[in-house]
This record gives structure tokens, C-alpha cells and sequence, in this order.
């Protein structure tokens, strides 16, 4: 068999699992109703598309200039796409499938140091099995939903800022343990590059690897030493960005995160000032439940940080009863251990969540939440599993035993947020409940709707056709045909307020009436209040 042939089916064997992965996700066909969020996303998408500007509802209403969005309508541009919910679909799917790909590199690289015997097909299963953890596991809650992190930010510059900090934590590991010359240049210089992405397309998750980044070489300072010796080009690995790290500031307020005033920044020189300051945010945070409780952070995530925990001390006891210093192997489960810990503890302590509201926002802290790796646990459970000498059944059932043991407690005991998580992921990719997603209205019912903007005619040049019409439709209309609506996202506008427009006689106002086969959604309606739709006053 020729080499290259060999080569390939080698290649094919050790990622055929993360291909099932693509296939499956492309086969399936998420956002049969789109969650309400993901509309505010693709109205960007359809302002730069169409206007060349990120305008949410009409020119004077534009939004935080997001790379992603920008990058997105140029894409679709380029491949004459125009329908937004194959908008969606691609969006959703690709990002799916770069968040696989980016958490099984991140678990494969632990579990390649973990366990170096293991081979390479099982540590690929194990990998991928991790990043799935982090797919059911990861939530959030917004309006009355429990939802998948996965299924909530999908479509969502953080869906691939997220994975690319995952991404470039491998790297740095995978740079520093491996034995020299065991990393190439391109894969050196790609880590500050990664890292410059995620502060351009959204400087939060930068903040997560800046963290991960003191962590590391507080563990292994020997390592980054030796490799920095040999290779200049390893320092800009570390070095770039921390010299990188300013830029945020510059950045973050495009995103809506308000730097520390003048006011704010003179509290450094008054420590007692700053103590209160912290306190009050901090309990503020707490009080409201700013930090998501379990929400962000469920049960899965919890069990995760325990067999960490468990594995680690587990390690630990094996070189104490060997009289060893600490090993490389050791130190990396602490490391992963108190970065599991220490990133889910941020939003919760009054202390830490404030010293962290203070550095970006109380509305932000409760992502910290995602940034912990936990579902390394389950991997490198499995990997201890699959070191023993056991029929392969008995292995699998074992290696997915915790898993199955939390999301029953969840589903038949405590009916908690992984259950609602995880549910939510499986009627997204049609598992069950095929029709069932239970957000928004889907593609079929906004047809009417979409076709009577459509064929509204075109008042004469220049003015151009804005619309008033139920608050939780203007979003759809203005994604999917274009049209500029008269209103914001969540809040409802009377017919006064085109009158009050500075530009009123650049349009000419067309009231709609929803269909009537387009009924008013009453989870949406108490979700969100503000749009008046409980009350009639709607529009």
C-alpha cells in the first residue's frame, strides 16, 4: 500500500469520529424556530448586507461595529445568499462544528500528556466525548428558557471567540510539554494570532485566556524557561499576548462593556474606597443573581470539577507514596483542576465577582462561567477506564456511567437546569420533539407574514417603505426581507414616534397587521414585558 494512502486512512481512522460528528450535525436541521436573541444577530448580518453599515432597524440606529457580523454578510455576499434562515442553518453549523473541533483539540491535548500509552483512536473517542460534555452541558437562561449554551449562541460571535480560547489554551500546552523540537513554527506563531482574533471579535473571551496564560506559567516556569531558551520564537508565544492585552481596552467598549472612569481608576490610590467598591458590586451581583446560579454552571459541570478533583488527588497520592516531586503530569491536573474550579467560583464569591465587574461588567461576570474546562473530567475518567484490561462494552458503559448517573438525578429527581440544557440540544438537532424547539415562530409561519412585506409597494423615489408593526415581528422583517421597521429590539412604538423621526420624509410609514395564522406567542409575550404585547399596546 503506497505510503500517502497509508498516511490517509491513518488520518481517517484517528478523526472519524469528529467526521460522524459534521454529519450528523449537518443532517440535522436546527432553529425550526429560531430562539428571539439569534434575530437581533442576523438584523446585523442584513444591515451590513444591504446598507454596507450595522444598522438594527434603519439607518440612525446603528449598532456595536462586530467583526463577525461584517465577515458573515461578506460570505454570504460572495455566495448570493439571501434567505435568513439558511442564514441560520450555516451559521449554526459550521460554528458547531469549529466548537467540536476546538474542544476535542483542547481535551486531546490534555489527555496526550495525561496519558501517553493510550491509544490514539481511544483518546480521539475520549476527546470528543468531552467536547460533547461541554455541548449538553454548558447552558444559560434567558427570558423564561433554559437553554444550551450551544443552542443559545450559536448563531453569535461568541459561538466562535468561545472555542478559539479553547483552542489556543491546547496550543499553549501542547507548546511548552512537548519535548523540543516537538512544535513547529506556524503552530507557535499561531497562538498570539488566535489571540488577536478573539480580541478583534469579542475581547471577553481574551480576558479567559490572559488567565489561563498567568496560570500555566506560574505551573510550569521551568518548561517555558527551557523552550524560550532554545527558540526565541517561543517567547512571542507568551509575550505577544500580554503586549496584546492593552488593545482590549480600546476595544471592549465597541461591545458594550464600559471602561472604569477617571472617578473609578482614582479609587486604586484609595484601597479602602476600592474595598467598598468591590464589596458593593460584588453584593449586587449576588443578590440579583448576576451569576446565573446553576444555569451556566449545572450539574454536569459540577460532577466534572469533582472527578477532577478526585482524579487529581488521586495522582497525588501515587508520587507521595513513591516519595516523587511534583511531575509534569501531576502539575497539569492541578492546573486544570483549579482552572476548572477557579473559573466557576468568579461569578459566585462577593469578592471575586466584584473585582471582575470592576475590570469589565456585572452583566458579563457570569460568563466566567463558561471559560471553566470541567468537562476534562469526564475524559480523563474515561481514559482511566479504558487503561484497564476490560470487555469493550463494560468500558463504554462505565466511561459514560457519570454522565448518565447526573442526567438522571436531573431529569427524574431533581428536574434540574442540565435536564432543560440538555433537552434543549436534542430538540434542536431533531432527537425528539421534532417541531418542538418551543422559541419564536418558525419558518413556515413567518412565510405570510415575509410575503406580505414583500409585496408592499415601493413609495417613489427616494423615500423608502418603514414599517410599524407587532414588537416581536419587527425583528424577523428587518432580518429576513430588509425593511426597515420603525422600533427597537424588545420595546414597542407608537405611531407618534414616526412623526417625531428628524428624517420622517425620507419614508413613508406602512402600518401591518399580523397575519391571521400568525397568533401571538405568550411565552415570548411574559418574557419580555416591554414589548407590550400582554397588555395590547404593541403598536
Amino acid at each position: 500500500m503506497p505510503r500517502t494512502f497509508r498516511q490517509l486512512i491513518s488520518v481517517l481512522a484517528n478523526w472519524y469520529p469528529l467526521f460522524f460528528s459534521a454529519i450528523f450535525i449537518l443532517r440535522s436541521r436546527p432553529f425550526l424556530k429560531l430562539p428571539y436573541d439569534m434575530w437581533h444577530h442576523l438584523m446585523l448580518i442584513r444591515g451590513w448586507l444591504q446598507d454596507g453599515q450595522p444598522f438594527l432597524t434603519r439607518p440612525g440606529t446603528s449598532y456595536h461595529e462586530v467583526l463577525w457580523h461584517r465577515l458573515w454578510a461578506d460570505f454570504f455576499r460572495f455566495i448570493h445568499v439571501s434567505d435568513v434562515f439558511l442564514w441560520a442553518k450555516i451559521i449554526h453549523c459550521s460554528q458547531f462544528f469549529w466548537t467540536l473541533w476546538c474542544l476535542s483539540y483542547f481535551t486531546g491535548t490534555i489527555l496526550k500528556y495525561w496519558c501517553p500509552y493510550l491509544p490514539h483512536s481511544k483518546r480521539r473517542l475520549l476527546s470528543l466525548l468531552g467536547a460533547w460534555c461541554f455541548v449538553f452541558g454548558a447552558g444559560t437562561f434567558s427570558g423564561q428558557y433554559q437553554l444550551s449554551w450551544m443552542l443559545w449562541y450559536g448563531v453569535n460571535y461568541q459561538a466562535t471567540t468561545l472555542p478559539a480560547y479553547f483552542l489556543a489554551s491546547g496550543l499553549l500546552i501542547d507548546t511548552f510539554l512537548s519535548p523540543w523540537p516537538g512544535i513547529s513554527i506556524p503552530r507557535l506563531l499561531a497562538i498570539p494570532v488566535i489571540f488577536s482574533f478573539i480580541i478583534v471579535v469579542h475581547p471577553m473571551e481574551a480576558s479567559y485566556f490572559l488567565i489561563m496564560l498567568v496560570g500555566f506559567a506560574s505551573l510550569f516556569p521551568f518548561e517555558i524557561s527551557k523552550k524560550i531558551a532554545n527558540s526565541p520564537v517561543a517567547g512571542v508565544t507568551i509575550f505577544a499576548p500580554l503586549a496584546l492585552a492593552p488593545l482590549m481596552l480600546f476595544l471592549l467598549p465597541k461591545f458594550g462593556i464600559e471602561l472604569p472612569r477617571p472617578s473609578g481608576i482614582s479609587l486604586i490610590a484609595e484601597p479602602t474606597a476600592l474595598l467598598e467598591r468591590l464589596k458593593f458590586l460584588g453584593h449586587l451581583i449576588q443578590s440579583t443573581s448576576g451569576h446565573r446560579g446553576l444555569t451556566s454552571f449545572n450539574e454536569l459541570a459540577i460532577f466534572g470539577c469533582f472527578l477532577l478533583v478526585v482524579i487529581t488527588l488521586s495522582q497525588a497520592s501515587v508520587q507521595l507514596r513513591a516519595k516523587a516531586s511534583l511531575n509534569s503530569k501531576l502539575r497539569l491536573g492541578i492546573f486544570i483542576t483549579l482552572a476548572s474550579i477557579g473559573f466557576a467560583i468568579v461569578p459566585r464569591l462577593e469578592w471575586t465577582s466584584g473585582f471582575f465587574a470592576l475590570l469589565t461588567s456585572d452583566e458579563h461576570v457570569w460568563r466566567f462561567a463558561l471559560a471553566s474546562p470541567w468537562f476534562l473530567g469526564f475524559a480523563l475518567w474515561g481514559s482511566l477506564v479504558l487503561n484497564r484490561q476490560m470487555e469493550q462494552k463494560l468500558a463504554t458503559c462505565f466511561t459514560l456511567a457519570p454522565i448518565i448517573l447526573v442526567f438522571s438525578l436531573s431529569r427524574f429527581v431533581t428536574s434540574g437546569p442540565f435536564n432543560s440544557t440538555a433537552s434543549s440540544v436534542i430538540r434542536s438537532l431533531e432527537l425528539i420533539g421534532r417541531h418542538d424547539v418551543s422559541i419564536q415562530y418558525d419558518r413556515k409561519a413567518l412565510k405570510s407574514l415575509e410575503s406580505l412585506v414583500l409585496s408592499t409597494p415601493l413609495p417613489p423615489p427616494p423615500k423608502k417603505n418603514i414599517f410599524l408593526i407587532r414588537a416581536d415581528l419587527q425583528t424577523y422583517i428587518r432580518a429576513a426581507t430588509g425593511a426597515y421597521v420603525l422600533g427597537d429590539r424588545l420595546g414597542p412604538l407608537k405611531k407618534s414616534a414616526y412623526d417625531e423621526l428628524a428624517d420622517r420624509d425620507n419614508y413613508k410609514l406602512i402600518i401591518i397587521s399580523p397575519p391571521v395564522d400568525l397568533p401571538l406567542d405568550m411565552e415570548m409575550a411574559r418574557a419580555f414585558p416591554s414589548m407590550g404585547l400582554l397588555t395590547g399596546n404593541s403598536f
